[in-house]
């Protein structure tokens, strides 16, 4: 089964997307337009472009921070076409992602969905983001990255997760 990969927002998420995508068979990138061209990602679009890319595929889903975003999003819009996703490197807790997570999420069966937060990251601590999704669905597997930034170069946890059954 094919894995998309929705980086980070910024350019130097590319090269851990890129190196993620190596360590995963079928696992394809999906590049942020305003990484070469400049200017802000544009969600709408990208949603559109992401939705292409899926096809009429089901796929499992890695994203990172606003890649974190912009899966609740496609999930929403497909969410026959998502086998499994993982996320990491969530960049908030606020109350409008919780409401967003929850909805999205819930389309998901609990064994289908990982996430993996840094004890100390620095847009969302591990307790918080565990505390997160414990309240909004509980079950979901959350582990905590042994870091204490924003960078998730765990490619065996994903494989791990993305290789099981189910």
């Amino acid at each position: 089964m094919r894995t998309i990969i929705l980086p980070g927002y910024s350019a130097h998420n590319r090269e851990w997307a890129e190196e993620l995508a190596a360590e995963i068979s079928g696992a394809e990138v999906h590049p942020w337009p305003h990484w070469d061209t400049g200017g802000t990602l544009d969600a709408t679009r990208e949603l559109a472009a992401i939705k292409e890319r899926i096809g009429a595929d089901t796929v499992n889903l890695v994203a990172k921070s606003i890649g974190c975003r912009m899966a609740m999003r496609v999930i929403l819009t497909e969410p026959g076409r998502i086998h499994k996703l993982a996320l990491c490197g969530l960049p908030t807790t606020q109350v409008e992602a919780r409401a967003d997570f929850a909805a999205a999420l819930a389309r998901l069966p609990v064994e289908r969905i990982l996430v993996v937060q840094n004890r100390a990251d620095p847009y969302a601590a591990f307790a918080e983001v565990d505390e997160m999704f414990q309240t909004i669905y509980p079950g979901i597997t959350v582990v905590e990255g042994d870091r204490d930034d924003h960078h998730y170069p765990f490619p065996e946890i994903f494989r791990g997760f993305l290789e099981q059954e189910g």
